[in-house]
């Protein structure tokens, strides 16, 4: 699934959830959405949590322990808008 945010484009992997934790992983990549180029040093965190991860060097990030349900995710970094 991509879902385009402003200047990038967050590719989410996965999302799975455990049953008695009640609680998920998300996993994706973030590319810049005109040059395809992965973006690194990006944070991305769920809203209204304290769950987060920066990505990686191939745009990658994982995130662990994300409550079950619909989560909206904040991706922030200095060259794009939020």
């Amino acid at each position: 699934m991509h879902i385009r945010v402003p200047g990038c484009i967050l590719f989410i992997v996965l999302l799975t959830a455990g049953a008695a934790a009640q609680t998920g992983k998300i996993s994706g990549k973030i590319f810049d959405d005109e040059t395809g180029d992965p973006i690194w040093a990006a944070n991305v965190r769920v809203e209204g949590t304290s769950r987060g991860a920066s990505t990686g060097q191939g745009g990658e990030f994982v995130i662990l322990d994300v409550p079950v349900g619909k989560i909206t995710l904040v991706v922030t970094h200095v060259s794009y808008q939020k």
